[in-house]
């Protein structure tokens, strides 16, 4: 497979680090009908796929269009392996069109703050790769972090708690 200039993804999808990726050559088949959703809608044939490290560790597959944005997921693999075998699986003869991109996680960080996707706490203000878990809450734009959540939780569960001013 020959590489096209502005083919390479950026170095972050979904705030993981993009570390293969594979452009579907024509014609190669597409098997996956029926094997992955999202908002309850099929994604059919990609034109590209990437796989992904999330902070766990564990590898995404993601489904993207010819602009690298994702369409659908799959994961949490442990290895890269194992989620070459599920695109395989989607697109047979797809192994040999991985490409890897050689990115670092600091580049990974740098790329994330630089686009704006650097997701913070709102309550502790630590970003997104500093902390184990963290949730967003589109309707408010609100991201707040799992130890947060579990702070305020067992301060509104607690009978006895009387509010402050400072969480922490």
């Amino acid at each position: 497979m020959t590489k096209r200039s502005g083919s390479k993804p950026p170095v972050a999808i979904h705030q993981c680090l993009v570390e293969q990726y594979a452009i579907r050559p024509r014609g190669l088949p597409f098997t996956g009908h029926g094997l992955l959703f999202s908002g309850g809608e099929e994604v059919g044939p990609v034109p590209r796929l990437a796989l992904a490290r999330e902070r766990s560790g564990h590898v995404l597959l993601l489904f993207c269009d010819a602009r690298w944005n994702s369409l659908g997921a799959s994961g949490s693999y442990r290895t890269l392996r194992d989620a070459k075998r599920l695109a395989e699986r989607f697109y047979p003869g797809i192994s040999r069109a991985w490409i890897p991109t050689r990115y670092t996680k600091s580049q990974a960080r740098r790329y994330i703050e630089r686009t704006g996707a650097n997701q913070r706490c709102a309550v502790c203000r630590k970003p997104w790769f500093d902390v184990e878990q963290i949730v967003e809450i589109k309707r408010r734009k609100l991201v707040i972090c799992g130890g947060c959540i579990r702070e305020l939780y067992a301060l509104v569960s607690d009978p006895g708690a009387t509010p402050r001013g400072d969480v922490r």
